[in-house]
C-alpha cells in the first residue's frame, strides 16, 4: 500500500474549511493538521498539578525506600532479536529512516546495547520525544465525502 501511495500521484480534491474551499497543498495540509489537532486533544478534566506531582513523588519514594524493582518487565536480547526477526523488510521505515533490513543485520554487541537502552527507558519511565513521532498517511474513508477533513 505504501508503494502504491508513493509511486503515483494521488489527487486530493479541494478540502472544505470554515472559510471555504482550499485548493493548494499547503492549505490542505493546514486543514488536515487542524482536524487532527481537534480530534487528538487531551481530556479536559479539573485536576491539580501539585496534587498529581505529590502523589508521583510519594510513589517514587515508596519504591525507592522499599527497594522495589520497576513494575515494568525488562527485555532480554533474545526477546528483542525475536521481535526484529518478525519484521518485514519490505515495510517502510519510520521517522528515524532505519530500514528493517538494517535492524536484522545488527551484531550481538549492538543488540545488547539496544536492549540496555530499552530497559533503561522502562526503568526510568522515560521515552524520548523522537520515539513518540510517527508518519501519518491520510486515507479517505470509503463512502464519505472527501472534501471534509474528518473523512
Amino acid at each position: 500500500m505504501a508503494r502504491k501511495l508513493t509511486k503515483k500521484y494521488v489527487n486530493i480534491p479541494p478540502i472544505l474549511r470554515p472559510s471555504g474551499l482550499v485548493f493548494s497543498c499547503e492549505d490542505k495540509a493546514d486543514v488536515f493538521r487542524n482536524a487532527l489537532e481537534e480530534s487528538f486533544q487531551e481530556n479536559i478534566e479539573p485536576y491539580d498539578d501539585n496534587f498529581i506531582e505529590n502523589v508521583e513523588n510519594e510513589i517514587d519514594d515508596y519504591f525507592f525506600t522499599n527497594n522495589i524493582p520497576s513494575p515494568a518487565p525488562l527485555s532480554s536480547p533474545a526477546e528483542i532479536l525475536a521481535i526484529i526477526a518478525k519484521l518485514n523488510i519490505r515495510k517502510t521505515s519510520g521517522p528515524d529512516k532505519i530500514p528493517n533490513k538494517a535492524l536484522k543485520l545488527l551484531t550481538p554487541n549492538a543488540l545488547t546495547f539496544l536492549t540496555k537502552i530499552f530497559n533503561k527507558c522502562l526503568t526510568f519511565n522515560h521515552f524520548p520525544l523522537r520515539w513518540k513521532q510517527a508518519n501519518i498517511i491520510m486515507l479517505s474513508k470509503p463512502g464519505k465525502d472527501p472534501k471534509f477533513p474528518q473523512s
